[in-house]
């Protein structure tokens, strides 16, 4: 089994550009190939690692509301 994590927030563009590219993805893959894919979403709002991760990759430090 594969793993794509979607790692996000509520409300942004650009994660739902990448929800619908992952998507148009594996509708394109073998059906064999595809069901071998889990698809997850996080949320950066729901996981302060993930918003401290966010603010290191991108030089951000946005207050965590």
């Amino acid at each position: 089994m594969t793993t794509i994590t979607l790692i996000g927030k509520p409300g942004c563009h650009l994660c739902d550009v990448a929800r619908e590219v992952t998507e148009r993805v594996l509708a394109e893959l073998p059906e064999a190939v595809a069901e071998r894919v889990e698809v997850r979403e996080a949320s950066i709002d729901d996981d302060p690692a993930l918003f401290d991760l966010r603010d290191a990759l991108t030089g951000a430090h946005a207050e965590h509301s």
